[in-house]
């Protein structure tokens, strides 16, 4: 296999500054996490660097009806960013935060939502549901927890026998980027309720992060105060685009930390396990062969002979 094809090529994600940071660290300037099509960003990364996954995955949780989560913490990456951050000297950001989300052009996933090259837990917020005792509030555990989306839980657990009326109100939170923002779970969850494939609680579902950049841009700033880092901007607001360069070169004596991504061959099990028609992972745009190149589609992959990657039906339907 040529050097274009190797599984051992990663996406990895850098920050970089636009500004000074003088001697208190203050960095007068912006902070901008350039996305790179990374499908975990770390938060599939178990403690011996292979990629967890699951036979249920929670990319298809709502359309078949449960899913079973995998371990590892789905922030984890842009904690390590967080703290790489820290590590550089900058104590405090007294401009904004911004992910550069123009690696490819997004595309509109069943009329749901918009994919881009950012991602945070898959673009999804997992609830994990169990039932209490009949007439009282069922317990619902969510993540990740995050200002840029509050869940509100009104489910309720009903006697054995009654109706199954689980609802999320909306799945697709169309506020994610203003101060507020919450998603309701509601309806009746009957005692004797048996959880799809499992056969057993808890049962999982997902609110769907439809604007991932406002998404991630929450993410990593309180990931960025809780490595006591400053942050001067307000947490919850829309992905400030208006402050990106023209450009997404950035020089590179301006990068302060940099993630790096799980090797090609693990997007590839990934992509080829949850590759149903409920998740955006299944699309051939955001697993990207190292050797495709640049179009508005938004890359077209060589032909086979210059690129054995191809063969792997990873990026072909």
């Amino acid at each position: 296999m040529g050097p274009c094809g190797r599984f051992s090529h990663t996406y990895n994600t850098p920050a970089y500054h636009d500004g000074s940071i003088n001697r208190s660290g203050v960095l007068n300037g912006n902070l901008f996490l350039v996305a790179s099509g990374d499908l975990t960003m770390g938060g599939r990364t178990n403690p011996d660097g292979s990629i967890a996954i699951s036979n249920f995955d929670h990319n298809e949780a709502d359309s078949l009806g449960n899913a079973v989560l995998t371990a590892p913490n789905p922030l984890a990456g842009y904690a390590a960013l967080a703290h790489r951050v820290a590590a550089s000297s900058i104590t405090e950001i007294a401009g904004d935060i911004v992910i550069d989300d123009r690696l490819f052009q997004p595309f509109n996933f069943r009329g749901e939502f918009n994919v881009t090259p950012i991602f945070v837990n898959d673009d999804v917020v997992d609830l994990t549901i169990d039932p209490t005792t009949a007439g009282n509030l069922a317990s619902v555990a969510s993540r990740p927890i995050s200002a840029a989306l509050g869940v509100q839980n009104t489910l309720l657990t009903g006697v054995a026998g009654s109706d199954f009326t689980l609802k999320l109100n909306p799945e697709f939170p169309q506020c994610i980027g203003q101060p507020g923002c919450t998603a309701e779970i509601t309806g009746n969850l009957p005692l004797d309720f048996v959880p799809p494939f499992t056969n057993r609680f808890p049962l999982v579902q997902t609110f769907r992060i439809v604007r991932p950049s406002n998404y991630a841009r929450t993410v990593f700033i309180e990931a960025l105060q809780a490595a006591d880092v400053t942050v001067d901007a307000p947490v919850v607001a829309s992905n400030p685009v208006n402050l990106l360069p023209t450009s997404r070169s950035y020089p590179a004596t301006n990068k302060v930390a940099e993630l790096t991504g799980l090797p090609y061959s693990d997007d590839a099990r990934l992509i080829l396990k949850v590759r149903t028609v409920s998740s955006p992972l299944s699309r051939p745009p955001i697993v990207r062969s190292p050797c495709a190149t640049r179009t508005k589609s938004p890359f077209k992959v060589p032909a086979a002979s210059t690129c054995p990657i191809r063969n792997t039906g990873v990026l072909n339907r």
